[in-house]
């Protein structure tokens, strides 16, 4: 067994039993450091686990029947999202003419990963404003997970389920 691994026991063991004389053992009592690293070291992980798994618990649930599976839902709202650039730049370049190229490049600006990747910005800004709440750590994940999927569908059609 490593060091760390060790201190973690023994921290998950002091945590369990903080009053139990026989985990007051030499080590501890000669580095109470090691202890208070492994204990920081053990927060740190389980809050990274708590994010991970409630992002997971979000998009592995019932979010496809809410709203359909991401790579779905993504796409259209990057539809929506496209079409309402294009009014926006529309109205703002007023009567100067886009060439049909450049309407084609609009027309399909953002994919259904950017919209993972725009929401993933959303959160970021809120984070910004309150970084002591914890549902945008998971949101953010949740929308990376979802964009992730949505180029790998993007990238190989055969990994589709559905």
């Amino acid at each position: 067994m490593n060091d760390s691994v060790a201190d973690l026991t023994l921290t998950q063991d002091v945590k369990r039993r903080p009053n139990d004389p026989s985990l007051a053992n030499a080590e501890t009592r000669a580095n109470p450091t090691r202890l208070k690293e492994a204990e920081s070291s053990h927060s740190n992980l389980s809050k990274r686990s708590e994010i991970l798994q409630g992002a997971d618990a979000a998009v592995s649930g019932d979010r496809n029947v809410d709203y359909g599976p991401p790579d779905a839902d993504f796409k259209t709202t990057a539809e929506f999202w496209n079409t309402y650039l294009n009014r926006v730049l529309t109205r703002k370049m007023g009567s100067t003419p886009i060439d049909a190229r450049t309407q084609t490049v609009l027309n399909n600006l953002i994919d259904s990963w950017d919209v993972g990747a725009m929401m993933m910005l959303l959160k970021l800004s809120r984070i910004s404003w309150s970084p002591q709440v914890e549902d945008h750590w998971m949101d953010s994940a949740g929308y990376a997970a979802c964009a992730g999927e949505c180029i790998d569908l993007h990238m190989h059609p055969e990994h589709r389920t559905s």
